[in-house]
């Protein structure tokens, strides 16, 4: 799951991120923002597999698909379609606690 995501995203050095400089710089921040958005909840969710704590793995992973979709997207060369992308983390983040993302 999400380390095979994550060595996919990251690619080889003659990925296409790896062409320019911008590239590289959104597509690891993007990266870095995936992680960082689902691995806090998963290793908890290791640590102890309560419902409480795998609903919001749940949640976290499926909130960290935009941050995913950002890296691949800016690893194919588009690094200003993929700003927006983990732009709207903070607004999904809102919206759940209104309506369920799952």
């Amino acid at each position: 799951g999400s380390v095979a995501a994550l060595l996919a995203a990251a690619g080889t050095p003659d990925a296409p991120a790896a062409r320019r400089p911008v590239d590289a710089l959104v597509t690891g921040a993007a990266l870095a923002t995936y992680a960082g958005t689902c691995a806090r909840a998963q290793s908890a969710v290791v640590r102890d597999p309560s419902a409480p704590r795998v609903r919001a793995a749940v949640g976290a992973g499926i909130h960290a698909l935009l941050p995913l979709q950002a890296t691949l997207v800016a690893r194919a060369g588009a690094p200003l379609l993929a700003l927006p992308l983990v732009a709207a983390l903070p607004l999904v983040g809102r919206l759940a606690r209104k309506v369920s993302s799952t």
